[in-house]
């Protein structure tokens, strides 16, 4: 009878073998199947198409909402605009009212307002550290010259927007 059970547990040891060499060539030829393939074929054509979707969805919402950004604090610049202009703010700067409107924009924005001259000296600034300095910007050139520009710096999400302050009569 041992010698029996030599031979079973002989024989259980080449089956448990035989299994193990089955389940790896079952594996491998699992991965080379064609039912694998069309798995992999079927989640690349679910996944990168949604992905791409999905980039291209995000990156318009950005633009339109940069846009619609800019959109709304240029009418409210050119609000600002003509208030300057009617209490002429930029040649006397007590003006309460202006100041008010001024802190006010800046604060539910969470910006800052830069006012300069046409010699590019700050005449007001809504954080106090600017003014009487020189503005060096190409924004600052291109709206002296009568345009109305804007740049937004996607990385650190910042909008910059210079608007002339001009009369309509001029």
């Amino acid at each position: 009878m041992t010698v029996l059970r030599t031979d079973r547990k002989h024989a259980s040891n080449c089956m448990t073998e035989e299994n193990g060499v089955e389940k790896v060539k079952k594996r491998k030829n699992f991965f080379r199947s064609l039912r694998f393939r069309i798995l992999i074929i079927l989640i690349i054509l679910g996944i990168v198409p949604g992905v791409i979707v999905t980039y291209t969805m995000l990156h318009n919402y950005q633009n339109r909402a940069v846009a619609m950004l800019t959109e709304t604090v240029g009418d409210q610049c050119d609000i600002l605009c003509n208030l300057i202009i009617r209490e002429n703010y930029l040649n006397d700067t007590d003006s309460e009212v202006v100041n008010s409107k001024l802190e006010l924009f800046s604060n539910v924005y969470n910006g800052r307002i830069l006012l300069a001259d046409r010699d590019f000296k700050i005449v007001s600034d809504t954080f106090h550290t600017e003014e009487g300095k020189t503005l060096l910007s190409s924004l600052a050139v291109a709206c002296l010259k009568g345009e109305e520009t804007s740049n937004y710096d996607a990385r650190s999400k910042v909008l910059e927007l210079a608007v002339p302050v001009q009369s309509p009569d001029v």
